[in-house]
């Protein structure tokens, strides 16, 4: 684990060290990326690497766990009493952050990192029991892990290929589009397709390979 800062000066070179790995992660994989390096690009000692991290994998960690805190500040202008909160307008703010560190998003996603970075953000809801109120289904601790697990691996799947096709579609359409996928039902369920082609006949599962069998 990297170690928490006491002052704000050590709370600044740490997070220097974070940004500076980042920047190579745009460029290299964490894997071609020495420590010897990461020292050479935020111009600090090894000496005084190891006072803030064990290793660079723990500098992934905390740019994850900066990207998940930041979010709160990020929201700080937004905020205002006479505003009412909405989903969708929270949608909105996180696609907006999303588009403000995309840069960092694209180094964790090309480096098979948002996995981590999904874990975590896991933890700190189930923590915090954000979103519990929200839920339409039983309110027990395994339904809300489930839920959890769904919502923050859905969004961020999503959010991710939206960043991938260079923000395509707008952050108002992409929000809408989350909202209704959250709240409303996609998919119908066998019984009411077979109701809905007049059958009532479940239709046979689809092969899950196409062209052949698997070898």
């Amino acid at each position: 684990m990297y170690k928490a800062c006491k002052t704000k000066q050590s709370a600044q070179r740490q997070q220097h060290i974070v940004d500076c790995l980042l920047e190579l992660m745009q460029g290299k994989t964490i894997q071609e990326i020495t420590v010897l390096e990461l020292c050479q690009k935020a111009e600090v000692p090894r000496k005084s690497f190891y006072r803030y991290f064990e290793s660079k994998e723990d500098v992934v960690l905390a740019a994850i766990d900066s990207l998940i805190m930041g979010y709160e500040s990020f929201l700080g202008p937004y905020r205002s009493p006479e505003e009412p909160r909405t989903t969708r307008k929270d949608l909105e703010k996180f696609l907006m952050y999303a588009m403000h560190h995309r840069k960092t998003f694209y180094s964790l996603y090309q480096n098979s990192l948002l996995t981590p970075y999904m874990g975590r953000m896991i933890e700190s809801l189930l923590q915090t029991q954000t979103g519990r109120r929200l839920m339409r289904t039983k309110d027990d601790d395994v339904t809300f892990r489930a839920a959890t697990c769904f919502i923050v691996y859905g969004i961020t799947a999503v959010v991710s290929d939206w960043m991938l096709r260079n923000c395509a579609e707008s952050v108002d359409k992409m929000a809408g589009i989350l909202l209704q996928i959250m709240t409303e039902p996609i998919y119908r369920t066998l019984e009411e397709q077979a109701r809905r082609d007049g059958t009532g006949r479940i239709p046979a599962a689809r092969p899950l390979f196409i062209g052949g069998q698997p070898g």
